[in-house]
């Protein structure tokens, strides 16, 4: 019973002296910490409860330290866990939100936190230009998504098809094959006739009932 009773004590010191420099929430972790030691028979749940706090802890500085080297914009008072999502979601419409807010804070670009999502507004025509302009690529790059692949069909269609070589080919061809300034002066009436023909064949075609197996 003595020995239980010491490394429940031993367990007490050592979780307070390693918690000891990391300030913050190291009074409710200490009282946690106590609390478990007296209320808890066995003495190794009581160390890997209190490995788990210490690995929390060191997870959370470590992430406090990576936001500080980023140096993200300026932005609004943020609350606890949601951010900015209560004022978005109290003052309508959510653009004209932000305009007054880096208004208010005389400021280019922000950084609004969105529970765990940081939005980087811009209206600074120059901030605009430096981020642009080297990253051209990925922002002219489409998102691939399922409804974009379904309406075109696999990408099959210009319009909609993501940035690459299927693209720049299907552009070509459109380009060289429809859009020339001679071949749409080259159409005749007879061509014209095909498409109207088409067309009418194909209105015909989809108000025939069909069988559904």
């Amino acid at each position: 019973m003595e020995s239980l009773v010491s490394m429940e004590n031993t367990t007490s010191v050592i979780s307070c002296t390693i918690l000891a420099p990391l300030q913050g929430t190291l009074c409710s972790v200490s009282i946690a910490i106590g609390f478990l030691t007296t209320s808890l028979s066995s003495p190794h749940l009581i160390l890997l409860l209190a490995m788990v706090l210490f690995r929390l802890l060191i997870n959370q500085k470590l992430k406090c330290q990576r936001a500080k080297q980023l140096s993200l914009p300026p932005g609004p008072k943020l609350w606890p866990v949601v951010g900015c999502l209560r004022p978005m979601l109290t003052n309508r419409p959510t653009f004209r939100w932000i305009h007054k807010l880096m208004e208010e804070m005389n400021t280019g670009i922000a950084c609004i936190r969105l529970g765990n999502v940081h939005v980087i507004p811009v209206t600074s025509p120059e901030i605009t230009r430096e981020f642009l302009k080297p990253q051209d690529a990925v922002f002219a790059r489409r998102p691939s998504t399922m409804s974009t692949h379904l309406t075109s069909r696999g990408y099959l269609t210009t319009s909609l098809a993501p940035l690459g070589e299927q693209r720049k080919k299907m552009k070509r061809a459109l380009v060289t094959e429809f859009f020339l300034r001679p071949n749409i002066n080259g159409y005749t009436g007879k061509d014209l006739k095909k498409l109207i023909t088409l067309f009418i064949m194909c209105i015909t075609n989809a108000r025939l009932p069909r069988k559904v197996d």
